[in-house]
């Protein structure tokens, strides 16, 4: 039996690429003004796909759901909010063996303090 979110199954793989390191008042910003508007399940994928890049390894959706601890309908609506809000950009594939998505995370604004 085969769960899925239109056409996200367990099985299919991710990988995931960013160009930026988090900086402090980039860290700041993804709590005190992201979080309220994409809520916790958002952050905690971004944060987790974030940091699972020293890896370098394809993973499968059903090991995200492990980790995370969530369905694959909660992780695939955090998705939805983190591209809606420019955080990260999804390309999809499909090889021989399975499909593959691509995760290209994209660095937070931070908001601009005059003093």
């Amino acid at each position: 039996m085969h769960h899925s979110i239109g056409k996200v199954l367990p099985a299919d793989g991710y990988r995931t690429t960013k160009m930026f390191d988090l900086s402090d008042e980039q860290y700041q910003a993804l709590y005190q003004l992201y979080q309220p508007i994409i809520g916790i399940e958002a952050l905690s994928l971004y944060m987790t796909l974030y940091h699972q890049i020293a890896f370098h390894d394809r993973h499968s959706h059903h090991y995200l759901m492990q980790l995370l601890n969530q369905s694959l309908t909660t992780i695939y609506d955090a998705r939805t909010k983190i591209e809606a809000i420019g955080l990260l950009e999804t390309y999809r594939y499909e090889d021989d063996q399975q499909t593959l998505y691509d995760f290209h995370l994209k660095s937070p604004m931070t908001p601009v303090v005059y003093e």
